[in-house]
């Protein structure tokens, strides 16, 4: 999945994900190529969804009120088998996705898998992104991933420097 628009001119990010789609990717984030050449769109909602609601549940909720219980939730916000706890208990077993976004992904996608077959979740997919590249991929592979959102390495281009950083929400 083609997550690469936050880091690209708008424009540039318009023929990013069009390339991604044209070289295999599933979809892109950008819904203007989306609109634009046909591509079918995907997504899910950043920590920053997350900490600008009140809790973890109510961001879930909204999400779902929103985009159905087929969305894919950030489970990591927070603490991750609470995470998938309250995922499931606000989307029910139809939930289409628990993403990953930090962390020791191979564990945590094991991990988080065998809490969704516990749960009666079996259908529900296991999504992870974090600066993922053809390598990290690969060393993904034996875990229990259902799809790779990757964003940097498809817009910047191999060798190009980045800023990787995170931010906290403080106040809203």
């Amino acid at each position: 999945l083609d997550m690469g628009s936050r880091r690209a001119h708008e424009e540039a990010a318009v023929a990013a994900a069009r390339a991604a789609v044209v070289a295999g990717f599933a979809g892109t984030s950008n819904l203007a190529a989306g609109r634009r050449y046909g591509l079918t769109t995907i997504g899910t909602a950043a920590h920053s969804f997350t900490l600008v609601h009140d809790d973890e549940p109510a961001a879930f909720s909204s999400q779902i009120a929103s985009h159905g219980s087929g969305t894919t939730l950030l489970v990591d916000t927070y603490d991750v088998p609470t995470g998938v706890r309250r995922a499931v208990e606000a989307a029910g077993q139809g939930l289409g996705a628990g993403r990953l976004d930090s962390g020791d992904l191979p564990a945590l996608a094991r991990e988080v898998r065998a809490q969704l077959d516990a749960l009666g979740a079996t259908g529900t997919r296991v999504v992870v992104s974090s600066d993922l590249d053809e390598y990290a991929i690969a060393a993904l592979a034996a875990a229990s991933v259902d799809a790779y959102g990757v964003g940097t390495s498809v817009v910047t281009g191999s060798g190009a420097p980045t800023c990787g950083m995170v931010y906290k929400l403080v106040s809203r």
